[in-house]
C-alpha cells in the first residue's frame, strides 16, 4: 500500500480511536515526505525512486546515443530499505 493510503488508514484509525501501533500496525511504500511528517510517523519501504530515475535516464541516453539496442533486455537490481518509524 502506498504511503498515501497508509496515511489515510492512519487517519481513519485516529478517527475511530484505534491505537497505532498498539491495536494495529500500519506500513506504507514509497518513502513519501508525508510518511515522515505524519503523527505518528509512518513506517515505510524506500524503493530508491531517485536511483531508479537516474538509471532509467542513463538507459534512455544509451538508447538515444546508439550504445544499446531498443530490444536489449536490461535487469537492474534495486535493494529496498525499510524505514522503521512509529506505526509498526
Amino acid at each position: 500500500v502506498s504511503d498515501l493510503s497508509a496515511f489515510g488508514a492512519l487517519m481513519e484509525c485516529v478517527r475511530r480511536g484505534i491505537s497505532v501501533p498498539d491495536d494495529v500496525a500500519i506500513a506504507g511504500f514509497g518513502a513519501y515526505d508525508l510518511a515522515e511528517q505524519s503523527v505518528p510517523s509512518i513506517t515505510t519501504i524506500d524503493v530508491g525512486a531517485h536511483e531508479i530515475g537516474i538509471r532509467v535516464a542513463e538507459l534512455v541516453l544509451d538508447l538515444l546515443n546508439g550504445r544499446r539496442a531498443a530490444d536489449d533486455r536490461v535487469v537492474v537490481g534495486m535493494t529496498p530499505k525499510v524505514i522503521a518509524r512509529h506505526t509498526a
